[in-house]
């Protein structure tokens, strides 16, 4: 038993010399969630995307280019063309002229592969911001729990002193304070397994930001932060990036219905050029015209199939946003389920169990008082107690999920981001 207690001594020495080792940072939430957005990857790859939509718009503004043809007749033949006497040689200059507005449909199809990457982007911030958030609300919770078992554990070492004197006494039985010492030493195990939950929980959130120092600390306390009243939470369809997506899309199988419709209208390619005449000597102008005559391919076929792509994303749309409506009633149902449980277990239950248990310890310390009904009184308030930190962390999760679905993080700082991507792009 004296080797339990000094396996445990060591254990609480080492986590206090880790503790006090440190001047600890204090990370806020606001600074963990930038952090992993400032290290996130995945965000430096959408930016380059952007910047390669950027191009594909000045490429697509582009007219196509001339190309050049030299034609030799009357050459190689028979009688006064066996020769090269009689031949004639042609340079000509060619240009095609698109009808139709194609140039200006690619270049808008290019715009909105452009604004769809943007909002890909936001997409992955928005994303990344909700992983850090959770791992952050995680070392909230491992940080309480930790927190209240320590608590616990003065309590128990105190119920245990008290049993301890009362032996001496011959007030009680050994096998009574025998319990009470494995009760004492079953809440230092948790609370050493808690120590290991914090330490996981925090490497978990300093890998979003490739670093291995978990250094830091936080301030437990902010789980127990909750607002006075709810706010119903709403989705700006508008500037929503998971509607907006859809919306791009739209625009983009619009525009290239347009530009497949333009293609049915025939190019005309122009040319002009000189003629050298080799039997006498002289030069000539020659210039011409030339269109493909749409007899088997009217491009049809591409219009249907462009017309149900269009088709396809406004049902999508559709999907996206019924999907989205009922994922924040699910969290917002589930934030107000946790929010009634704090309230009830924080304004009922639980001061009425330390209350229970203060007269049990007290009536222990007295000796009117078994170690059962402190052992009851002492369970309901860790059963109590184990309940309130589980509401808090999923009313966080819940808060968490709704600040992602309504793009609650994507703010101006996105917005200058934006920006200063279009500065790189020129």
């Amino acid at each position: 038993m004296k080797a339990v207690f000094a396996v445990a001594g060591l254990w609480s020495f080492l986590i206090l010399s880790v503790g006090f080792g440190h001047a600890q940072e204090v990370l806020t939430r606001e600074e963990a969630l930038n952090r992993a957005v400032d290290a996130a990857f995945i965000l430096d790859a959408q930016k380059q995307q952007i910047i390669v939509r950027g191009a594909e718009i000045k490429q697509a503004s582009l007219k196509p280019n001339p190309f050049i043809t030299a034609d030799i007749e009357d050459f190689t033949g028979s009688g006064p063309y066996s020769g090269l006497g009689q031949s004639q040689i042609s340079l000509r200059y060619n240009q095609l002229y698109e009808r139709g507005d194609k140039r200006r449909y690619r270049r808008s199809i290019a715009t909105q592969d452009r604004e769809i990457a943007r909002v890909e982007w936001r997409l992955a911030r928005l994303n990344i911001m909700r992983q850090a958030e959770q791992a952050y609300i995680k070392i909230l919770t491992a940080q309480l729990k930790l927190d209240s078992f320590n608590d616990q554990v003065k309590i128990f070492e105190q119920t245990l002193n008290t049993l301890e004197m009362h032996q001496s006494r011959g007030q009680t039985s050994s096998l009574t304070v025998q319990n009470a010492r494995l009760q004492l030493l079953s809440a230092r195990r948790q609370v050493s397994q808690f120590q290991l939950d914090l330490e996981v929980s925090k490497q978990e959130l300093a890998s979003l930001w490739e670093n291995a120092d978990v250094t830091f600390s936080i301030d437990a306390r902010e789980l127990n932060q909750l607002p006075e009243v709810l706010s119903l939470p709403e989705i700006n369809t508008a500037e929503n990036p998971d509607i907006l997506f859809w919306k791009q899309q739209i625009k983009r199988s619009s525009e290239s219905m347009s530009l497949e419709k333009a293609k049915s209208v025939q190019d005309i390619t122009f040319n002009m050029g000189v003629r050298y005449l080799q039997g006498t000597q002289d030069v000539a102008l020659v210039a011409g015209v030339s269109m493909p005559f749409a007899l088997y391919d009217t491009n049809v076929n591409n219009v249907r199939k462009a017309g149900a792509a269009v088709n396809k994303s406004q049902i999508e749309l559709m999907a996206a946003e019924r999907l989205l409506k009922r994922q924040l009633l699910l969290q917002v149902q589930k934030r107000a389920a946790a929010f009634t449980q704090v309230r009830i277990i924080n304004a009922e239950l639980i001061p009425e169990a330390k209350q229970t248990e203060a007269i049990a310890l007290q009536r222990l310390e007295q000796g009117i008082a078994n170690y059962l009904d402190v052992y009851a009184a002492q369970s309901v308030v860790a059963n109590f107690s184990a309940q309130l930190i589980t509401e808090l962390q999923q009313f966080h999760l819940a808060q968490s999920e709704i600040n992602r679905l309504t793009a609650h993080y994507d703010d101006a700082k996105a917005v200058t981001a934006t920006i200063e991507l279009e500065i790189q792009e020129e």
